[in-house]
């Protein structure tokens, strides 16, 4: 169905006429269905690729909060000697605190 308004704006003498407000769009089914379908199958491939983002930044969240030790630290008796704690080996050693100077 063709929608034309041209009739609405006053036509001169010796100007050109507009195409303005006339829809052809719609008088071509097939590539309008096409289009629809390209549409749907965009929509699908965002969609699955949402739900796989997703599980994987909560697969690597999970990862980083159980995955890590958190045993681990540094002890300090108020004196000049560090020592580092090891959560997975249940060793203590010593850190020189200038090492990185």
């Amino acid at each position: 169905m063709k929608t034309d308004i041209r009739h609405q704006a006053p036509h001169h003498e010796g100007a050109a006429r507009s195409t303005w407000g006339i829809c052809d769009v719609l008088d071509d089914h097939e590539a309008v269905h096409l289009y629809h379908d390209l549409l749907r199958r965009i929509s699908r491939a965002g969609e699955i690729t949402a739900i796989v983002l997703g599980a994987l930044m909560f697969a690597g969240l999970a990862w980083l909060v159980l995955g890590q030790n958190w045993e681990n630290y540094i002890i300090s008796d108020g004196t000049d000697m560090y020592c580092y704690y090891d959560g997975e080996t249940d060793s203590v050693s010593y850190v020189d605190p200038l090492a990185d100077e």
